[in-house]
C-alpha cells in the first residue's frame, strides 16, 4: 500500500488577519491565513520607518529672529539725535546693549562658514572686534588712507560718500587668506561706497565676502542688491524722528 503523501507543515503556525477583506452584506470581513516562517523573515528584513526629524531650519529661524529683535530694541533704546547728528556711540557705553546689538548683527550669519570678520575704521573696529570674539574667529582691520599701517597692502579709493568725500581704504594682504570667508560689519551705510570697496578689496586678496551686517541700513534698493547678503538691525526709516 502506498502511504498517503504528508502535508507540509509550516515551521511556525500563527493565524493572522489579512489587511484587505471583502464586503459582505454591508459588513467588511477580514480574510485569514496561516503565518509562516517566510512571513517572519519578511518582517525582520523590512526596514523600519523612521520618524521625520524636526526641521532644524525652523529652530535656527526662531533663534535668529529673537536675537535680531533684541539687538534692534537695544539699538533703538540707546540711539539719539544731537544737533541734527545721529549718536550711536551710546551703544558702546551700555554693556548689555552692546552685547545684544552685536549678537543681533551676527544672528543671520550664525550658520555661515565664516573664517574672519572685517571692520572699517573707526566704529567698525569696535563692532568687528566684538563680533570676531563672539564667532571665535580673527579680525581683519580696514584702515583709511594716512594711517600708520605697516606691511604689504591692497588699496582702493571709494566712490563719493553721502558727504561727497572719497576715502582710500587699505587692507594688509597677509591678513586675508585665499580661502577666507569674510563677514563685514559696520555701524551705518548710506551710499554703500565703503562696503562695495571692501567687497572688491577682499576679492582682490582671493577671499570671499560672505555678507555685510549693519546696525543701520540707509541704502537704496539698487545699491543693496549690488552688495552681498546685506543684513541690518534697523532701516533708517525705523529710527526716531529727528528733533
Amino acid at each position: 500500500m502506498v502511504p498517503a503523501p504528508r502535508r507540509c507543515v509550516p515551521r511556525f503556525r500563527r493565524v493572522v488577519a489579512v489587511g484587505v477583506g471583502c464586503v459582505s452584506g454591508g459588513v467588511q470581513t477580514l480574510g485569514y491565513r496561516v503565518a509562516t516562517s517566510s512571513d517572519q523573515a519578511h518582517k525582520r528584513s523590512r526596514p523600519r520607518r523612521k520618524r521625520p526629524r524636526q526641521a532644524e531650519s525652523s529652530i535656527v529661524e526662531k533663534n535668529h529672529l529673537a536675537e535680531v529683535a533684541a539687538g534692534r530694541a537695544a539699538l533703538l533704546r540707546t540711539f539719539q539725535w544731537h544737533g541734527g547728528h545721529a549718536d550711536v556711540w551710546r551703544v558702546f557705553r551700555d554693556a548689555d546693549a552692546f552685547e545684544r546689538v552685536v549678537a543681533g548683527m551676527l544672528a543671520p550669519f550664525r550658520t555661515a562658514p565664516i573664517t574672519a570678520v572685517a571692520g572699517i575704521e573707526s566704529r567698525g573696529f569696535l563692532l568687528g572686534g566684538a563680533a570676531a570674539i563672539q564667532l571665535g574667529v580673527g579680525f581683519i582691520a580696514i584702515r583709511k588712507g594716512g594711517s600708520l599701517f605697516p606691511g604689504d597692502k591692497a588699496r582702493l579709493t571709494t566712490p563719493r560718500d553721502y558727504r561727497g568725500h572719497n576715502h582710500e581704504l587699505l587692507i594688509q594682504r597677509d591678513s586675508v587668506h585665499a580661502r577666507d570667508r569674510v563677514l563685514l560689519v559696520d555701524d551705518w551705510a548710506e551710499t554703500g561706497s565703503q562696503a562695495s570697496t571692501v567687497q572688491q578689496l577682499v576679492r582682490s586678496c582671493g577671499a570671499v565676502l560672505v555678507g555685510t551686517s549693519l546696525m543701520i541700513d540707509q541704502l537704496d534698493e539698487t545699491t543693496r542688491a549690488d552688495l552681498t547678503n546685506v543684513a541690518s538691525l534697523v532701516r533708517f526709516t525705523d529710527l526716531p524722528a529727528l528733533d
